[in-house]
């Protein structure tokens, strides 16, 4: 796993629980004090142990975890590039999700050793789209899923998420989109302000 992983998962632990669960978390792992570099790469079991740790000591599912980890990359502040580069796949929130199969082109663009796993979209209905996950990554779903619905919200529509079992062992996200402008969203613009 590219350390820019592990990173991510650090600025969200000390952003939302404090450096000192960041550290504890390091020493139930055997490596105090540690510092990941975002463009050397390791173990995936490193990024696994690092979630079950978590889970562990917030007393959540793993899939709860990674779902907040998900929607932390959009909403907070101070993961605003991310945001923006999502965003610019469409004006709306439907536009913006028939963009993802663009999305591991767009990421080897910007970080081309991260080999992301792999999104298709299938559009089902009008309202109703599939979200296709390659299992490369255990839980890449579930971030997904935390970031997809944190991005409705950012565009303001409603959307209601389920998950469906598929054979083909990709993992499929349900979408149905019942309202295109529940909310007004958060505004964007194609230039950041300075």
């Amino acid at each position: 796993m590219l350390g820019v992983v592990n990173k991510a998962i650090e600025a969200f632990v000390c952003q939302r629980y404090g450096d000192k669960l960041w550290a504890d978390l390091l020493i139930d792992l055997s490596l105090p004090g540690y510092e990941f570099e975002a463009m050397l790469t390791y173990e995936d079991g490193i990024t696994y142990d690092l979630i079950d740790r978590l889970a562990k000591r917030q007393s959540k599912m793993h899939q709860d975890v990674l779902e907040d980890i998900g929607g932390y990359l959009v909403a907070e502040d101070s993961q605003a590039s991310i945001r923006r580069l999502l965003r610019f796949g469409g004006a709306t929130f439907e536009d913006f999700l028939l963009s993802l199969d663009d999305l591991n082109d767009r990421v080897a663009l910007a970080l081309d050793i991260l080999e992301m796993p792999m999104i298709r979209v299938l559009p089902i209905s009008a309202e109703k789209i599939h979200v296709r996950v390659a299992p490369k990554w255990l839980g890449f779903s579930d971030v997904l899923v935390g970031l997809l619905r944190a991005l409705a919200d950012d565009y303001g529509a409603l959307v209601f998420m389920d998950r469906l079992a598929d054979t083909d062992q990709t993992e499929c996200i349900v979408l149905i989109l019942i309202d295109h402008h529940h909310t007004a969203g958060t505004s964007f613009e194609l230039a950041a302000s300075s």
